[in-house]
């Protein structure tokens, strides 16, 4: 009744065809393979006599232990049997029936044998096998029977030397190989998984499950459950996908598509539906999805993650919003949550000090910063008493040895102008003696205070030059600057004034005297020798047309 049933299932397959899926996938029987003439024996030598024969043994199959001791070599059918096992056992598209261990074959009829075995109900296919050794090698014989239509479907022989049994292992797993993928090749697809951009930086490649939603069991289908997970790695896309599949993945970037493979690297899937489950960083909820595998094809997995906005950063400095105390600045992290975020203090000033000696009575000076040119401060000791502007906090006077210091300066270099005070004479009009110096001022070292001494007013003879000035200043805060020839300094700045005496010009003087007028062109009158009182006149009321783009400090 048994051999009935088996044969009508058999003949069922056979009409309508037989699919393997990931719900019913190959089973294969695996026969144990047999020794035919590699029998072990141990002879004993008789002390009579001289020699022995036995058929089909080569001298290289033996080995002499002693003079009256002989063992033939063998390869123990058990171990073949358990290196073929090894082999399929890796294919996760593979289900193993059963085994049989048998030492010997007794008939070479192996579809007689496949016919009276008692193979489970659900074998597919059945490996079987020999074993010979012959001329000082094995020779194994692997035989693929398909169960269901009775016949030989692959054959592998191949022979390893004794002196090579350490290749056998791998050159059994080469023909098994070739011999599976003969069986699920026409039932396989292939599996990739494609991540939204958004998504990319969640997706751990490395922790990546899938099982089948629904696997046969006996006679019955059953849905597998989490338990059934089996491990899977990503890698790159290869090329050759790009090449088949060129028109549905040009749309996509190359870093957003992995293959999935099985952790021993075997990259293909039985046909049918599967549950994938892929981790995510810092611990966020698995992505899990169903995909169906068709054979043949290219099937996607699409991971499309929700997608949450990055923390606000306004100022981009890596801190978010929430946490920075000055969101709009960039700044750098601090453990106190009211200087998180914020820039660093700016580092002290690095500053120095000037101080000017010999601000005698009746001398004024001027301090500026050569680069970049800005006036620092004007001072001055008149009848005694010194005044400076504009108004700082950071000057210091001292009466008593005629000194100002000026404190807290920029590191840099500073040009200092010494002139003479005019004295009122009557309203309008003011008498003063020529007098200038300039000292070039450098502070290179914080905290370097550099000391400028103004040098004495002389009291040299001379005759008298009478400047008459057009216009009167217009206000009591214009200036008119008298420079002596080509010096680069005046020798006196007048405010309120028509007219100015210079007392103890000198006689035999030859060449220009220039006066200033911010805003207007300069006046030049021109001197020449002598020792009478001269009267001159300086029209300074010709408005510049164009401002002059580079000047003096003082406005030469």
């Amino acid at each position: 009744m048994l051999k009935k049933l088996i044969t009508f299932i058999l003949l069922t397959v056979v009409l309508l065809g037989k699919t393997f899926t990931n719900e019913d996938p190959p089973m294969i029987y695996i026969y144990h393979f047999v020794s035919y003439d590699s029998t072990t024996f141990v002879f004993h030598k008789d002390q009579n006599q001289s020699s022995f024969k036995i058929p089909f043994i080569n001298k290289n199959d033996i080995s002499t232990v002693s003079n009256d001791l002989t063992i033939s070599k063998s390869l123990d059918p058990k171990l073949v049997s358990a290196m073929v096992t090894s082999a399929i056992a890796k294919y996760p598209q593979i289900k193993i029936a059963g085994e049989s261990i048998q030492n010997r074959v007794i008939s070479d009829n192996f579809m007689k044998l496949v016919k009276g075995y008692n193979y489970p109900a659900r074998t597919d296919f059945i490996f079987i096998g020999e074993i010979n050794t012959l001329g000082g090698q094995y020779e194994l014989d692997l035989k693929i029977i398909d169960v269901s239509q009775q016949s030989i479907i692959d054959a592998q022989s191949f022979n390893v030397p004794f002196s090579s049994i350490s290749d056998l292992r791998s050159i059994i797993n080469s023909k098994v190989d070739a011999a599976i993928q003969r069986i699920i090749a026409p039932f396989t697809g292939v599996l990739y998984a494609r991540v939204d951009s958004t998504s990319r930086s969640k997706v751990r490649w490395n922790g990546i499950s899938i099982r089948p939603v629904k696997t046969m069991v006996g006679d019955k289908m059953e849905n597998n459950t989490d338990e059934d997970f089996e491990p899977y790695v990503a890698s790159n896309l290869p090329n050759v996908f790009y090449t088949t599949h060129g028109q549905m993945l040009a749309k996509y970037v190359a870093i957003d598509l992995q293959l999935i493979s099985h952790v021993n690297g075997m990259s293909s899937f039985l046909a049918g539906e599967y549950k994938v489950r892929i981790y995510l960083n810092d611990n966020e909820k698995p992505f899990t999805t169903n995909v169906t595998v068709v054979p043949g094809n290219l099937n996607e997995v699409h991971i499309s993650l929700p997608y949450t906005p990055p923390p606000k950063d306004s100022d981009g400095d890596g801190i978010k919003d929430k946490e920075d105390a000055c969101p709009d600045t960039p700044g750098q992290t601090h453990e106190d949550p009211l200087l998180n975020g914020c820039p660093p203090p700016p580092p002290p000033p690095k500053l120095g000090n000037i101080v000017i000696k010999g601000l005698r009575d009746g001398v004024g000076v001027e301090l500026f910063q050569i680069e970049p040119n800005d006036w620092i401060i004007s001072a001055e000791n008149r009848n005694g008493a010194l005044k400076f502007w504009p108004d700082n906090e950071k000057v210091i006077t001292n009466s008593d040895d005629n000194s100002v210091m000026i404190n807290a300066l920029p590191l840099g270099v500073y040009a200092l102008n010494a002139y003479s005070l005019s004295v009122e004479t009557f309203p309008g009009k003011h008498k003063v003696q020529i007098f200038s110096a300039v000292d070039t001022l450098k502070i290179d070292k914080v905290d370097k205070t550099v000391l400028s001494v103004i040098p004495q007013k002389s009291s040299g003879s001379g005759r008298d030059i009478v400047v008459y000035f057009e216009p009167f200043p217009v206000s009591e805060d214009e200036e008119y600057r008298l420079y002596f020839g080509d010096a680069d300094v005046p020798f006196t700045v007048v405010k309120v004034v028509g007219e100015v005496k210079i007392e103890g010009f000198p006689t035999g003087f030859t060449g220009n005297l220039m006066i200033a007028r911010e805003g207007f062109e300069n006046a030049i009158i021109s001197i020449t020798p002598g020792t009478i009182k001269e009267y001159y006149l300086a029209n300074v009321s010709i408005a510049t047309q164009v401002k002059e783009e580079t000047k003096s400090l003082w406005g030469r």
